[in-house]
């Protein structure tokens, strides 16, 4: 399929991935559809990602992250439902892969609305990532839409709910397509939640201000409360008290009638959330060492 662009950008690895990769290029066939580009040091995901963008022809970008794969129809199911109505997204299932061998099955269908799909994302009803949702890369050129570069995670989140919010059109395809593997533990997934306290903080900042002039629906309010509410409890559950003044977007006061019935997050997080703004940190301490207990002993 030459019509379709690979950019393979080698962010400073240290193994032999690179000369692997132009062994494979380097056979008798020609490849110009294939291109490898070489970070002068390692510089993260989100530039990595932002080059890709920049350095790429194609009318629709997607990523495929080192440590993933995808199914051997991924290629030419994309390019069937480009065909089938020019979308402006295009979002698939993918599997995600755990340390455990289990695998967990996400968004294998959901809604073709990018309003709703957005209400979904807040909610924690839709995975944030980009690797399974194809985008027209005009979205990201014209709308000055870059991935955050000083996100160290929740970068995904940062970015999709833009990029949905212009969408027009909207196509899925109601089967896994890429498989997120989680099995390596020295993946760039796994970090220690108190690192990740912060950057999600920032993703929550990032979406306040984008909407912050925009007409925004009571549903979309309610679903943006939610994904607060989340953050507050992650906040909460792994942050660190000297910490709160800087996590003022989330470190507020909920009804109880979301923190308990909205949004699709785990019960604790919701719990953290009741016992802390009601004064009872000892109580929110007390559920995060039996957190991690039970963690451990699974």
């Amino acid at each position: 399929m030459q019509d379709v662009e690979i950019l393979c950008i080698d962010d400073g690895s240290s193994d032999d991935s690179v000369a692997r990769l132009e062994a494979l290029l380097a056979g008798s066939e020609k490849k110009p559809h294939f291109t490898v580009i070489k970070n002068a040091q390692n510089m993260g995901v989100s530039y990595s990602r932002n080059l890709g963008i920049k350095q790429a022809h194609g009318d629709y970008v997607i990523y495929i992250d080192s440590d993933d794969y995808v199914t051997p129809d991924y290629v030419s199911q994309l390019k069937a439902a480009i065909a089938q109505c020019d979308p402006d997204v295009v979002i698939f299932g993918f599997d995600e892969l755990k340390r455990d061998g289990s695998i967990i099955q996400h968004a294998h269908n959901c809604p073709e609305s990018a309003p709703v799909l957005i209400e979904k994302l807040f909610l924690n009803q839709l995975h944030n990532s980009l690797c399974n949702k194809l985008f027209r890369r005009s979205l990201y050129l014209q709308h000055n839409i870059s991935i955050p570069a000083d996100l160290s995670a929740f970068e995904d989140k940062a970015v999709c709910f833009k990029l949905l919010h212009y969408c027009q059109t909207v196509k899925c395809i109601n089967k896994s397509l890429y498989i997120y593997d989680r099995s390596n533990a020295n993946s760039v997934t796994f970090k220690k939640y108190e690192l990740l306290v912060r950057p999600a903080v920032q993703a929550v900042d990032i979406i306040d201000r984008f909407y912050a002039q925009k007409e925004v629906s009571p549903q979309l309010r309610t679903a943006i409360l939610a994904n607060k509410i989340f953050v507050a409890g992650f906040a909460y559950l792994y942050g660190k008290r000297a910490d709160y003044a800087d996590y003022g977007s989330v470190i507020q006061r909920y009804p109880n009638s979301l923190i308990f019935h909205v949004g699709n997050f785990p019960y604790y997080y919701r719990l953290a959330v009741f016992f802390s703004q009601n004064h009872m940190p000892w109580a929110t301490k007390l559920l995060t060492v039996m957190y991690r207990l039970v963690k451990k002993m699974c």
